[in-house]
C-alpha cells in the first residue's frame, strides 16, 4: 500500500539584480479576471491583489502562458500575513485541489481536498477542520465518486477508520488512537550528507534543501518577467529508495515547471519509508518556493 507524507516548503531566494528584470505593467496581464466590486492594488507576472469592500485582500496565482488561474486566498491584513477568508487551489490544468475557509490564519468548517497521485482523476476527501485541526468524520471518494472510505479525527490525530467495499459493506474498524495495534510509520528521508552528521536528526532535512540549493537554477525568463511563487511536486519514493512517478501539480510556469521535474528526477537514492518494520511505496510532496531577493 502507498503511503502518502508531506514536507515543509522548501525556500530558494535569488538575487533580482543580476539579471536584466524587464519592469511589468501592475497586474496589467489578469486585469480582466479582478472581481467585480473588488480593486486591483498590485499584481505581477503570475499574480494579483484585490482588495475587497469589507477591507480584506484575496491574492489571485495563475500559470503564466495558460492564465489559468491556480490559487486563490483571503488575507486580513495588507501585509499578507493573516489568512482570513475562502481559499482555493487548482492544478495547473484547473482541476480542483482543495476548497474552504480559513478563521484568524487557521481552517475551519468544511473542506474539499483533492489527492492526485499518479493521474488526473482526483480521489476526494471531505470533512471537517476545527482550530486548524481534522475533526470528525472524514469521508473518502474515488475517481468515481463512489464512498471507498471513512476515517475518525480527534484535534487532527486519527482515531479509526473504516473501508467500504464495492458491494457497499464495510469492514471492521482499523484502530489508531492508544490501540496496541496502531501501525508504525517511519517517513522516507534524503540521505545525509556526512558532512552534517553533526545535526542529528535535521541532516536529512538540511541534506535535501542544499541538495536542491545547489542543483535548481532558477530559469533565466522566469526571473526577467519575475515571476515568483512555489511550486508543488509529488513523487514516489520506492521501496529500495528510488524516485518515480514525479508530478509537477503546480509549476508557476512552463520554465519553472520543467527545472523542478528535472532536479527531483536526478535526485539520489532515498532512505525507504516502512510501515511495522517493513519497507513500503510512500507518496512524496515536495513544495519549493521561488523568491527573487530585492
Amino acid at each position: 500500500m502507498n503511503r502518502t507524507l508531506f514536507f515543509g516548503i522548501i525556500t530558494l531566494l535569488l538575487a533580482s539584480n543580476c539579471v536584466t528584470v524587464a519592469p511589468l505593467p501592475k497586474g496589467e496581464r489578469y486585469a480582466d479576471r479582478v472581481t467585480k466590486g473588488h480593486k486591483m492594488i498590485d499584481g505581477g507576472a503570475n499574480f494579483i491583489v484585490e482588495k475587497t469592500p469589507d477591507q480584506h485582500f484575496v491574492v489571485k496565482r495563475f500559470y503564466y502562458e495558460t492564465r489559468k488561474q491556480t490559487s486563490q486566498k483571503t488575507y486580513a491584513d495588507r501585509a499578507l500575513n493573516l489568512l482570513d477568508g475562502s481559499a482555493s487551489e487548482w492544478l495547473d490544468d484547473g482541476s480542483l485541489w482543495s476548497a474552504g475557509e480559513y478563521r484568524n490564519g487557521k481552517k475551519t468548517g468544511t473542506w474539499k481536498e483533492f489527492t492526485y497521485l499518479g493521474s488526473k482523476q482526483g480521489k476526494l476527501s471531505t470533512g471537517t477542520y476545527e482550530n486548524g485541526l481534522k475533526q470528525g468524520t472524514w469521508t473518502h471518494f474515488d475517481s468515481i465518486g463512489q464512498k471507498v472510505r471513512t476515517l475518525v479525527f480527534e484535534a487532527g490525530e486519527l482515531v479509526s477508520s473504516q473501508t467500504i467495499r464495492p458491494d457497499g459493506t464495510v469492514s471492521v474498524d482499523t484502530l489508531y488512537k492508544d490501540s496496541p495495534e496502531k501501525s508504525i510509520q517511519i517517513a522516507p528521508t534524503f540521505p545525509c550528507d556526512p558532512k552534517l552528521e553533526s545535526l542529528g536528526k535535521d541532516c536529512n532535512e538540511r541534506s535535501l534543501l542544499n541538495y536542491l540549493s545547489r542543483s535548481i537554477r532558477y530559469p533565466l525568463s522566469a526571473r526577467q518577467r519575475m515571476i515568483t511563487g512555489t511550486a508543488y511536486l509529488s513523487f514516489v519514493v520506492g521501496k529500495e529508495g528510488e524516485v518515480s512517478d514525479i508530478k509537477v501539480n503546480q509549476g508557476l510556469c512552463d520554465e519553472i515547471k520543467a527545472e523542478c521535474y528535472r532536479v527531483v528526477s536526478n535526485m539520489p537514492k532515498w532512505n525507504p519509508g516502512s510501515a511495522d518494520g517493513k519497507p513500503v511505496k510512500v507518496w512524496y510532496y515536495l513544495p519549493i518556493r521561488f523568491k527573487l531577493e530585492d
